[in-house]
């Protein structure tokens, strides 16, 4: 990208021309002395001869969503036209890919698309603003987009705010999700962690032990608020007493440690092994103290 079009893409979208439609902000984003780079044109094409996007955001699609929309797409038509782009004596897909994998499912033999002679940087940043702005990328997905346009444009997240109509605070949470172990991340992309189970999990430090709570949290359906209430239980534990990454302990046995302290009044830690085998010690400190313990555990000595 010359220097003239990075200056233009750093004022942001929206800064640049107002309400308009994204695909005429980012023809007018990157205008050249010879004109708009952008002409369109209106083509009815066989939808599986187009390509698919090389820079395609979304990686997963579910297909009873894709089903559905093919059902509706058989009864109603097309109701938006897909984009596209010349690539030599084919068309590439720029924006549309959920809608035109329905009209391929649906069996069309022609669908209206617009042809747009745009370049790398126009088709990678028209099919980010659209899926974003569709708001159906599951939490990763969105986020990768967010770090694709910052890098790719080199803008700030004020002004990806700015162009995507979302806080800068929002997208902000989003990108600390890509810190998370890509375990985590999969969990979440697959749905069985929320984005609020994500952004609480991001409280621990160690990707390990972020990865054993997170399969806690899946295994026994925790809520956010419980997954909140586990993590910040746990810095407080390594915050007595530091513990080496790989003997993090397991949350039940951490839970079991704590009521049988409040039970027995005293310290008490349970060393659990992976096999199944461990042993539990109950301190004490005094003749009088072991008495108490062995009352409340039911155990007379004569």
């Amino acid at each position: 990208m010359n220097p003239s079009k990075k200056k233009a893409l750093g004022k942001g979208l929206d800064a640049i021309l107002g309400p308009m439609r994204v695909e005429e902000k980012i023809e007018k984003t990157f205008e050249s002395d010879k004109g708009k780079l952008s002409e369109e044109q209106i083509l009815l094409i066989n939808p599986t001869h187009i390509m698919p996007s090389k820079v395609q955001t979304r990686k997963t699609f579910r297909e009873e969503s894709i089903q559905k929309l093919a059902d509706s797409i058989k009864k109603h038509g097309l109701q938006e036209p897909v984009i596209v782009r010349k690539s030599g004596d084919k068309y590439e897909l720029v924006c549309g890919e959920r809608r035109l994998r329905a009209c391929i499912l649906a069996d069309l033999k022609e669908i209206p698309v617009i042809c747009r002679n745009v370049s790398d940087d126009e088709a990678i940043l028209l099919g980010l603003i659209e899926n974003i702005q569709r708001e159906d990328l599951n939490p990763i997905e969105e986020a990768e987009a967010y770090q694709s346009i910052l890098n790719r444009f080199n803008w700030s997240q004020e002004q990806l705010s700015e162009t995507v109509g979302k806080d800068r605070s929002t997208i902000a949470n989003a990108l600390r999700l890509l810190s998370l172990p890509s375990t985590v991340q999969n969990m979440v992309i697959e749905g069985n962690l929320t984005m609020g189970h994500a952004r609480a999990l991001l409280g621990l430090s160690h990707p390990e032990a972020i990865i054993q709570v997170a399969k806690q949290v899946v295994e026994r359906g925790l809520s956010v608020r419980q997954t909140e209430q586990l993590v910040s239980r746990l810095k407080d534990a390594t915050k007595k007493k530091p513990i080496a990454v790989k003997k993090v302990k397991n949350v039940q046995v951490i839970e079991i440690e704590q009521q049988l302290c409040r039970k027995l009044g005293t310290k008490v830690s349970i060393k659990h092994g992976n096999s199944g085998k461990g042993k539990i010690e109950v301190s004490y400190f005094s003749n009088e103290e072991l008495s108490r313990i062995l009352e409340v555990l039911g155990i007379n000595i004569e």
